[in-house]
């Protein structure tokens, strides 16, 4: 089943391609947190086991490749625990941003609205007509879009 929009009558229309966006952020929120709980488990081995090559490295020397890794393109050094920590940042802030959206949508509605989107529109919800949940679904996809900085 396709997503379809709300044509008439809908302030929360956005544009096909932030549409698309936003349902995606959404559909990948479960392996965003996953991430998020796996980062500061990362073994930094790949950085330590070239500091001391990397600091007395020479052109000629053998260990200059590892220097080169260790160090990317740049003549400073990388900062292993920075780099996670601004990804756990980034990953973070995504996801917060779903979690603000989806409590802006009344509690009975939350879980057919987030199954509808992560399940492809499989959902068959009990509790409310499906254009009901049509019209939720496109609100939150709105206000994840709109957190996200994407309208």
């Amino acid at each position: 089943m396709q997503f379809y929009q709300l044509q008439k009558n809908n302030p929360y229309k956005l544009p096909d391609d932030i549409y698309m966006q936003a349902i995606y952020a959404v559909r990948g929120y479960d392996r965003m947190k996953k991430q998020i709980s796996e980062i500061p488990h990362e073994s930094a081995t790949t950085f330590s086991t070239y500091t001391d090559s990397a600091i007395t490295a020479t052109p000629e020397d053998p260990t200059a490749d590892q220097c080169r890794f260790y160090y990317g393109h740049g003549s400073t050094p990388g900062n292993p625990t920075e780099e996670k920590a601004m990804r756990i940042e980034a990953l973070s802030k995504r996801c917060e941003a779903i979690e603000q959206a989806l409590t802006m949508i009344p509690s009975e509605y939350r879980r057919g609205v987030m199954t509808s989107v992560l399940e492809r529109g499989s959902f068959q919800p009990y509790n409310a007509h499906p254009n009901t949940y049509s019209r939720w679904r496109c609100r939150f996809l709105w206000y994840v879009a709109n957190n996200l900085s994407m309208i």
